[in-house]
């Protein structure tokens, strides 16, 4: 990388709860196969001037998934990776997890997303984004 070039800084966040013992984690679908595809994803995005990471990643969140702050019961951060994006360009990825009290209160998501989905991390092989099969087993691992 060119010195000149500073590194982007992107971050996403995995919802998931416990349903009796099974963990279920919380996928978009983008609206537009340009955003990454047409398979359930973690939701992401880039981390705005004077963003804490953390809250990018809780914001990117809120906008696909609909993730209600109140209804987070703790977030963690599952890893950092230097990560190659479409263009060849390295990023920096800050993924986290959050646990949430219900599968059920969520707000209106936003355009971007066609539609979310709770999945196991069995189905998440299956259904998901292939790329970001690793990252969601690392998180399920975590969990």
């Amino acid at each position: 990388m060119n010195h000149s070039q500073k590194l982007k800084v992107r971050a996403g966040l995995i919802p998931y709860f416990n349903d009796n013992g099974v963990i279920k984690m919380l996928f978009f679908i983008p609206s537009d196969p340009a955003y990454g595809g047409d398979q359930p994803q973690i939701a992401k995005g880039r981390v705005d001037v004077r963003e804490d990471i953390e809250g990018a990643a809780l914001r990117e969140a809120s906008e696909e998934l609909g993730l209600k702050l109140s209804n987070v019961i703790n977030t963690k951060l599952i890893t950092k990776d230097l990560l190659s994006g479409m263009t060849a360009n390295n990023y920096e990825f800050h993924l986290f997890a959050s646990e949430v009290k219900s599968m059920e209160d969520f707000a209106d998501y936003g355009y971007e997303t066609m539609e979310t989905k709770w999945l196991t991390m069995e189905e998440f092989k299956i259904q998901g984004r292939e790329t970001q099969i690793d990252l969601v087993q690392k998180a399920y691992n975590e969990i």
